[in-house]
C-alpha cells in the first residue's frame, strides 16, 4: 500500500480512537450560555503546548464545560475553559438515531463550505454532456493515486461525473511539485499541461501572478485535505483516496 494512503488512514484512525466521549443524552448537562463561554485561556493553553499550531475558532459543546477548538488541518481538541485538561478525540452522542459523531459533522459543514469558497473557474474541470454529479479533487501531480484517477477520467464523464481539480501539493507552498503545479495552472491549456504532468511529462515552465494554487492548498488545509487525492463531494462529505471506478461511484453518486 502506498506511504501516503496508509498515512492518511491512520490519521483518520487516529481521530476516532484517541479519545472517544459519549454524551448519553443532551438533556443531561445544560448547555452553557453565552455569557459563560470563555475560551481565551484554553487556546492560551493551546498555543503554550505548540507555537506552531493553526489555532482556529472555539465552540460550545452539549457537555458543559466543554469546549472545542479548531486547530488546522481540519482537526478539532477538546479542553476545559481553564486549559488545564485537553481531549484529543472525536466528540459522540447518543442520540435517537444511533452514535452521532459530533465532530465529524464540524468537519463536514467545514468542507460543505470550502467547496462553496472554491471558485469553479480556478479548477481544472471535465464536464461531461449530462451532468449527474460533481466532485472536487484536490490533486498533486506526482501523486500515483492521482494520476491514476486521472487515467480514468473518460470513464467517470461517461458516468455524468464532472470532475473539477483544485491544486495540493504535498510537500506544500515552495516546494518542487509546487513549482510544477503552478506551471500547469498558468497554462494556456490546463487540461492539456495537467494530464502530461500526470504522465509524467515536462511542463513548460510558467508563473503568473493570478494563480490559485496558494488558495487551493490553503482551502485544502481548512477541509482537512491530508493525502491525495482528496475527494469533496458538494454535501461535504470525504472521499480519501482512489481505488476503482466502481468504487468512486458508489460513494458520489445517490438515488
Amino acid at each position: 500500500m502506498n506511504a501516503d494512503c496508509r498515512l492518511e488512514r491512520g490519521r483518520i484512525a487516529n481521530r476516532v480512537t484517541t479519545a472517544i466521549i459519549l454524551l448519553v443524552t443532551a438533556a443531561a448537562c445544560d448547555k452553557p450560555s453565552d455569557d459563560s463561554f470563555r475560551a481565551d485561556k484554553l487556546i492560551s493553553q493551546l498555543k503554550q503546548v505548540s507555537e506552531n499550531a493553526e489555532i482556529g475558532e472555539a465552540h460550545e459543546t452539549p457537555i458543559q464545560g466543554l469546549i472545542g477548538v479548531k486547530v488546522g488541518g481540519g482537526n478539532v481538541v477538546y479542553g476545559t475553559a481553564d486549559g488545564r485538561y485537553i481531549v484529543a478525540g472525536d466528540l459522540f452522542a447518543l442520540e435517537s438515531s444511533g452514535l452521532v459523531n459530533l465532530t465529524e459533522r464540524l468537519r463536514k459543514a467545514d468542507r460543505k463550505a470550502v467547496v462553496n469558497a472554491l471558485d469553479p473557474a480556478t479548477t481544472i474541470t471535465y464536464a461531461p454532456d449530462d451532468v449527474n454529479a460533481v466532485i472536487t479533487v484536490f490533486t498533486d501531480v506526482s501523486c500515483w493515486f492521482c494520476r491514476e484517477l486521472h487515467a480514468h477520467i473518460d470513464q467517470l464523464l461517461n458516468e455524468g461525473i464532472e470532475v473539477r481539480y483544485a491544486a495540493f501539493p504535498r510537500r506544500g507552498i515552495g516546494s518542487g511539485v509546487y513549482t510544477e503545479m503552478v506551471s500547469v495552472w498558468c497554462a494556456d491549456d490546463r487540461q492539456e499541461a495537467l494530464t502530461k504532468a500526470k504522465l509524467g511529462e515536462s511542463v513548460a515552465a510558467l508563473d503568473c501572478s493570478d494563480h490559485p494554487v496558494d488558495n487551493h492548498y490553503r482551502l485544502g488545509r481548512v477541509a482537512g485535505i491530508a493525502g491525495t487525492p482528496g475527494i469533496l463531494l458538494p454535501d461535504g462529505r470525504y472521499i480519501a483516496g482512489f481505488t476503482t471506478v466502481g468504487e468512486l461511484l458508489a460513494d458520489v453518486v445517490t438515488d
